[in-house]
């Protein structure tokens, strides 16, 4: 399996979120699976998909730092994982890799063009 610290000079930094507080659950497996992919600092919250404000989201930012790691777990809840694209072009980090399914194994390389292809198909 892939991890965070394969990539990583500095710091390995995790954010998750789910909707509700309804999920807790989500939550605890999303935390469970960025320990898992060697993250040592955690960001986590519980806000609607539709609320624009991700306070927990602009603390990992601040925190992360040149040579850092940041892993968002649930890419399909984030904006179908717009975020990476801004996270890249805003702070200049690059991604190393990405999360495909729900199994810290489904850890995989990014590859930019197969991720820009699932980000614009349509029916998706």
């Amino acid at each position: 399996m892939a991890t965070a610290n394969n990539f990583s000079t500095g710091a390995t930094v995790g954010y998750a979120r789910t909707s509700t507080t309804d999920q807790k659950a989500g939550l605890a497996a999303q935390a469970r699976d960025l320990k898992a992919a060697g993250c040592t600092k955690l960001f986590q919250e519980e806000v609607s998909s539709v609320d624009p404000k991700r306070t927990e989201l602009d603390r990992a930012l601040d925190y992360v730092r040149e040579g850092d790691v940041l892993v968002v777990t649930k890419l399909d809840g984030t904006s179908k994982g717009g975020m990476v694209v801004a996270i890249q072009s805003e702070l200049g980090l690059p991604v190393k890799f990405i999360g495909v399914g729900e199994q810290p194994e489904d850890l995989q390389p990014f590859d930019p063009q197969a991720y820009a292809q699932a980000l614009f198909s349509p029916g998706e």
